[in-house]
């Protein structure tokens, strides 16, 4: 009897070992977490450093980079998906229906270090957090002084910084104005937030992206915006299926010819709208901004024009609006 009391305990510290061993240099830390809507958000900068990962911030591209856990995070700073290990990741998700639909959520950015939702640093980075009381605790490596983090800033920040953001509650109804499906886009406001995450940004800003996408690299874009697969182009849907087409807010199709690409606007929400402004900033490297605003005109009229030298025939219906993108011409 005494024989195998012994074998139990020594069984059992064996196994403590192996699941729970004993390291001196951890030390158990915590910081402040925000709330924004109904998510609460954490500095993965702050984190990943302690924890032992790397983190690069480059001001002049407005994004960070993340490695931690054979994971390599990239933060753009205007944009509603993380890139994980090269695959684009949503910071939430929203169950439709039984379907995971990605929310287009920008992360939050305050003095250079990216506020991200905690549910998306323990369920897409992997790490072991836990939330109480306003604070995020997580064990550190070597106490918290870390020498794996980078810290680079390509353009000096300025005292005076401007914050912008953009409203990104859903609708419910979906319905499209006559000739008009592209809703007013807020004026942004020093100091403003909202859902989607406010951007500090330096005074002098830094030159848009100038990658040009062909109208197939745009389709595989599409998908981290929640389009799904339909006859032979995507669909952007209201609950995420295409069998329901009075649901569809957007159609996209790869053309050739003289068209690139085709994208179809059905209805709108302020949500959506923040997709389409992204699409076009894909499309257009330069002058996306610009095409918005001209398909957000209340007397927007059929009309064909040149945009960062892409040809760009606008088609306006009673119930959609239609643009077809031609080819660069360089």
């Amino acid at each position: 009897m005494r024989k195998n009391y012994i074998a139990i305990i020594l069984m059992s510290i064996f196994t403590l070992i192996l699941v729970a061993p004993f390291n001196t240099n951890a030390e158990e830390k915590s910081v402040a977490t925000i709330n924004e809507g109904n998510l609460t958000y954490a500095p993965i900068n702050t984190i990943v450093s302690q924890m032992g990962g790397q983190v690069k911030r480059d001001e002049a591209n407005m994004n960070t980079t993340i490695t931690i856990n054979d994971k390599t995070i990239k933060i753009d700073d205007n944009f509603g998906f993380a890139e994980v290990n090269g695959q684009y990741v949503p910071y939430e998700t929203k169950d439709i229906q039984g379907f995971k639909i990605p929310i287009f959520k920008k992360p939050v950015i305050k003095d250079g270090i990216a506020y991200v939702p905690v549910e998306f640093l323990k369920s897409s980075v992997g790490l072991k957090l836990d939330v109480k009381d306003g604070q995020v605790a997580f064990n550190t490596v070597g106490g918290g002084n870390s020498t794996t983090t980078v810290a680079t800033v390509s353009v000096p920040s300025s005292s005076s910084s401007q914050s912008s953001s953009k409203s990104s509650s859903s609708s419910s109804t979906g319905v499209v104005e006559v000739n008009r499906p592209v809703s007013n886009p807020s004026t942004p406001s020093s100091g403003s937030s909202n859902n989607s995450g406010g951007t500090t940004k330096p005074s002098n800003p830094a030159p848009q992206q100038q990658t040009i996408y062909t109208g197939s690299e745009v389709k595989q874009k599409l998908y981290s915006l929640g389009f799904i697969n339909k006859g032979s182009g995507l669909v952007l849907n209201k609950y995420g299926v295409a069998n329901d087409t009075s649901s569809d807010y957007i159609h996209y199709n790869v053309l050739s010819g003289n068209y690139d690409m085709n994208l179809t606007i059905l209805a709108s929400t302020p949500e959506v709208d923040q997709k389409i402004r992204t699409i076009l900033s894909w499309i257009l490297p330069t002058k996306g901004n610009q095409l918005y605003s001209i398909l957000d005109n209340a007397s927007l009229k059929s009309q064909t024009i040149t945009l960062d030298g892409r040809k760009i025939s606008i088609d306006v219906e009673q119930t959609f609006i239609g643009v077809d993108f031609g080819p660069i011409v360089k």
